[in-house]
């Protein structure tokens, strides 16, 4: 699963640089939904539309890395409480409790 999420981390990756590669060439293209052709839109010619599809660009290249960062961190959190894993048991602010509470008896 982690090979997943770093999978989802590189196409996040990859799509954010995309977006700014379509945002220093001046020229946007997306894919409405239901259509066959991209929708087109340069910095020059349709303003607005090129920031709409700037926009979307951003969000969806974000929204994808957070999710392969979510995704990452609940696989760590699970093998952090699964009990035949080797990361089990390394939570390092329990081992100080009870490294204290050792000093303390």
């Amino acid at each position: 699963m982690r090979n997943v999420a770093r999978l989802i981390i590189l196409l996040g990756a990859l799509l954010l640089a995309l977006a700014a590669y379509d945002a220093w060439r001046g020229t946007a293209s997306a894919m409405a939904p239901g259509a066959t052709a991209p929708i087109t839109a340069t910095k020059a010619g349709h303003p607005q539309d090129f920031e709409r599809i700037m926009a979307y660009q951003w969000i969806r290249g974000s929204m994808v890395l957070y999710a392969g960062f979510f995704v990452l961190r609940r696989c760590r959190r699970s093998d952090a409480t699964d009990p035949f894993s080797p990361a089990f048991g390394r939570n390092i602010e329990a081992d100080e409790l009870r490294r204290s509470s050792r000093k303390i008896d």
